[in-house]
Order: C-alpha cells, then structure tokens, then sequence
C-alpha cells in the first residue's frame, strides 16, 4: 500500500468527498455481515453467550446494594418507592449502553489494525461492525429492565415504554459519535486511550447512575452540568418515575451526536495514512 501526501486540503477536493460517502455506504452494508460472522464466532463457545453483556454490571449492582446496606453510600431514593435493585439496574444497564458505545470505535480499532492490509474494505467497516453489536447488546439490557420491572416493581405506561426505548437509543447514538470524534487521536496516542478508560470511570460517579439527582452542594453542580445527566434521567423517568418524566427531546445530545459524529467520521478518514504509518502498513 502507498501513501500520498499532498499539501492541498483534502476538504475542498470533490475526490474526498465522493470516497467518503462511497466508503460509508459501503462501510455499512459490510460491516453488517462482519457484525454477524464475528457474533456467531465469538459467542458461540461461550457458554453464557450474549449474557456476559449483562453478567459484569449485575455484580456491580449487588457491590452496591451491599455498601448501602452497610450505610457506605446512598441512592437517595426511598426503597418504599422503588426497590433499589430495580433503580441501580435502571441506572447502570443505561449507563453500560452509553460506555460501550463511546469505547467501541476505538476498541475495535485497536482490534483490528491487522486486518487493515489483509482485507481489503474501509476502516469504517470495523466500526459499524461493532455499532451493530453495541446495539444488540442494548437491546438485550433493555428488554431485560422491562422484564425486572414487570416482575418486581410496575411497567410503565406504552408511551413511557416507546419513549424509553427512542431515549436508549439516542444516548447510544450520543456515545458512539463522541467515541469515533475521539477514535482517531485514540489509536494514534496511546496515552490518550489509557487516560480516556480511566477518565469514563471517572464521569460514571460524575452522572446520577447509583443516585437520584441531588438539589445541592458540588454534586449537584456537576450534575446540573454534565451533558450526560439529562439523557440518563429521561430513560429512567420514562421507566420508574413517569411523574417526574418530561415530554422533550435533548436537543443538546441530537446536536452533539450529529456533530460529533459528521466530524469525527471525516477525520478518520483524513487519518487513514497517519494510522497506517503508526501502525507499520
């Protein structure tokens, strides 16, 4: 494979813009099948299956549900109101959704960098391949908090539960536009990947995953702040506490996402020769 470099912006070039929307078409359309091979492949020996993706954040759950019992940390619900279990798997199952999908193009990068010479499709094809994988998996955790609240607690009302379904799927969508804005710098710097993992579980006590929404002190700063926050509480409002729901989009995460997502896919693909020289192509 040869690289060219040219000083000229590739931006203003009709040739860029004709291959980038070529390869995103293209991207999607195998990425699909890729998704389906390496499903079958990688979960078909494993005896649990599709269900690792639930098995870590139940025992996180029940670390939690232990500490508050020993009066460690707090939710700050009643659990008259709402059992615990059933808030933290809300909570958490949202959550999960969100990091798997703002770690997965870069995760997937990362994977497959050495199939990058050895097959010939565009780089786009491994991050739509895990997208679809991503999606599966939140699917299979929201089916699962519908199951946990019919049996112990109460299903919301249809509309709660469509509207519930369209908010996961924007907070995925929200995670992954901002995991392939910060994909290219990730896989080129491999400091910045290490800081960005501990950086995440850094947010994850920074948005009310394992607490309800607190009205004062830094907490509740950060909270008011935090562009995650209003995102995560519109999929548990709509779930547990319908009263508390209110009935508009997050513009601010639709906006982020179509930015974010529009900016980072088109500096992957400016990228590609800077990626390829680090990795050795």
């Amino acid at each position: 494979m040869e690289i060219f470099y040219s000083s000229r912006n590739p931006l203003k070039t009709k040739k860029f813009w004709n291959s980038f929307s070529s390869d995103l078409i293209s991207a999607l359309v195998i990425g699909k099948n890729l998704f389906v091979s390496d499903f079958k492949s990688t979960y078909r020996e494993a005896f649990l299956g599709v269900f690792w993706a639930i098995i870590p954040s139940l025992f996180l759950i029940a670390s939690y549900i232990l500490a508050e019992h020993a009066q460690i940390v707090s939710t700050n619900v009643e659990s008259a109101t709402v059992p615990t279990f059933v808030f933290l798997l809300v909570g958490l199952f949202s959550w999960q959704n969100f990091a798997d999908a703002i770690q997965a193009p870069l995760m997937t990068l990362q994977k497959s960098k050495k199939y990058f010479l050895k097959i010939n499709v565009p780089v786009e094809t491994y991050v739509f391949s895990k997208f679809f994988e991503v999606l599966l998996f939140a699917l299979l955790r929201h089916i699962i908090i519908l199951g946990v609240l019919l049996f112990f607690y109460k299903l919301p009302g249809v509309e709660f539960t469509i509207a519930s379904f369209l908010y996961a799927i924007l907070f995925i969508l929200y995670g992954y536009s901002l995991g392939l804005l910060i994909a290219p710098l990730g896989i080129m710097v491999q400091d910045f990947s290490k800081m960005f993992t501990y950086f995440l579980s850094f947010l994850l006590f920074c948005t009310p995953v394992f607490y309800k929404s607190v009205g004062t002190g830094l907490l509740a700063k950060i909270n008011r702040y935090n562009p995650l926050s209003f995102s995560l509480i519109q999929i548990r409002s709509s779930l547990i506490f319908p009263d508390e729901h209110i009935w508009l989009p997050d513009l601010m995460a639709i906006s982020i996402t179509l930015i974010c997502f529009s900016i980072g896919a088109i500096l992957l693909k400016i990228a590609k020769p800077i990626i390829y020289e680090r990795i050795g192509i």
